[in-house]
């Protein structure tokens, strides 16, 4: 028989060391997949989906033209509304165009 103690507590230790390893690894990964899933993209995002210069898209939120909204002084827009708005705005210009000719 063998006369070393072990301390309980070093084992609880370590295996409190292991869950808070992988409680933040899954975090990270739920971090990783809302980002990569999101909607909302900033002014340089919202210039190559619409293919406008930023100055345009700055005219067109001014005039409220765009849907788009502020926060802490920067343009954000949500994807899906700037390609439903997209949609409509080519509609519209194909018929007035058809109209027209």
């Amino acid at each position: 028989m063998s006369n070393v103690i072990h301390n309980p507590f070093e084992a609880i230790t370590n295996e409190l060391y292991q869950i808070k390893k992988d409680q933040k690894r899954i975090a990270d990964i739920i971090e990783d997949k809302v980002q990569s899933e999101s909607d909302i993209i900033d002014l340089p995002k919202c210039s190559i989906v619409i293919n406008k210069a930023k100055q345009t898209i700055y005219e067109l939120c001014s005039k409220n033209l765009i849907p788009h909204f502020k926060s802490r002084g920067s343009l954000y827009f949500s994807k899906k509304q700037l390609i439903e708005w997209l949609t409509k705005e080519k509609y519209a210009q194909d018929l007035v165009e058809h109209q027209v000719g």
